[in-house]
């Protein structure tokens, strides 16, 4: 396995400013000497050089007691600079090639110990608040981002949190973060072309994963549904539809919002997904208790495989049977979302 060697922003500016201290030491050095001895300026650039350098060259000749006194001057400065050098670079090359293959190492043992879990590709500014909504949730997830700096920020907030700092790009980053088990991926990468080759790997190498991807431009929402991904969304657009329906519909945009914000002690909106094996198939819904007085009221159900809003049944009767390879959409009480976690489980 190869490794990326990083190096943090703030470890660059301090070898830049370490090397920028170097050539100050020797211009000074050079400047010293020609002021101190009278030398020529290569007389004096040398004597800088092999001083810095402590290669025991002789000199070219004897300096003055202040010449002296400057020669000693130089040879500890150097010193200190040259102690600094090899420790940030001690600390660069520990914390770049040691660091990195064994936090990988840690986060493919946790990528690997996950089943039906869910990727994240990107984690700036759309991807972090979509880490924060399936943690509250307690949902599994994994993310890869390549930001090193938004990796720090991530693994500091949540350890337990799998995180692989690699390019989404590569399949094998997409296998370790086990996309072969992985319920689902999204896709949130800072260009759509980046995003339409994720969508096409993730794609190849798990035909039955559920992909979500993000559009910057329209044009591209067809490309990526074209690519694989089951749903493809453009912010832009959708925040332009949200903003519409504010002003529109302000009572029902701000009950939408409540439901989907996931606060504690608020009502919520989930699907349960009815398979051929499901205890409750042939059930009516009142008898399988998702009537109202079970604080439970279905909204619709739709066919598992169809998302057209002409293939639903809406606000059906509690006498309505249940039938397999459908998804019930249920209105959750906040004191029935535990139940629903319970009953999804079991007819899973």
């Amino acid at each position: 396995m190869s490794v990326n060697l990083r190096i943090t922003n703030h470890a660059s500016r301090r070898l830049i400013s370490l090397g920028l201290s170097f050539a100050t030491l020797i211009m000074v050095g050079t400047i010293g000497y020609e002021a101190i001895e009278g030398w020529s300026f290569l007389d004096s650039l040398y004597m800088t050089v092999i001083t810095i350098a402590t290669v025991g060259f002789r000199e070219m000749q004897p300096p003055s007691q202040l010449g002296m006194i400057h020669t000693i001057a130089l040879i500890l400065l150097s010193m200190i600079l040259i102690a600094t050098w090899l420790g940030m670079i001690t600390s660069v090359v520990v914390e770049g090639q040691l660091k990195d293959p064994f936090r990988r190492k840690k986060m493919t043992k946790l990528a690997e110990g996950m089943q039906n879990h869910y990727i994240l590709c990107g984690a700036g500014l759309t991807g972090a608040p979509i880490v924060e909504e399936f943690i509250h949730h307690h949902m599994q997830l994994v993310v890869i981002e390549i930001n090193e700096d938004r990796v720090q920020r991530l693994i500091e907030k949540h350890s337990s949190l799998p995180v692989f700092c690699s390019s989404a790009l590569d399949d094998e980053t997409l296998i370790m973060a086990g996309i072969h088990k992985a319920k689902g991926l999204i896709s949130v990468l800072s260009s759509d072309t980046d995003n339409l080759f994720v969508v096409l790997s993730a794609r190849f190498i798990n035909p039955k994963i559920r992909i979500v991807a993000r559009a910057f431009e329209d044009a591209t929402l067809e490309k990526l549904l074209r690519a694989g991904a089951d749903e493809a969304i453009c912010p832009s657009k959708t925040s332009g539809n949200q903003i519409a329906s504010l002003v529109l519909r302000p009572l029902a945009s701000h009950f939408m919002e409540m439901l989907s914000s996931g606060r504690q002690g608020t009502p919520d909106v989930r699907g349960l997904h009815i398979t051929e094996n499901a205890s409750i198939v042939g059930k009516t819904l009142s008898e399988a208790g998702l009537c109202n007085g079970d604080g439970f009221s279905v909204l619709a159900i739709q066919k598992s495989n169809s998302v057209e809003p002409r293939d639903g049944h809406y606000n059906p009767p509690p006498e309505t049977v249940i039938e397999s390879n459908t998804t019930l959409i249920i209105f959750c009480e906040p004191s029935s979302i535990t139940r629903f976690r319970d009953l999804a489980a079991l007819v899973s």
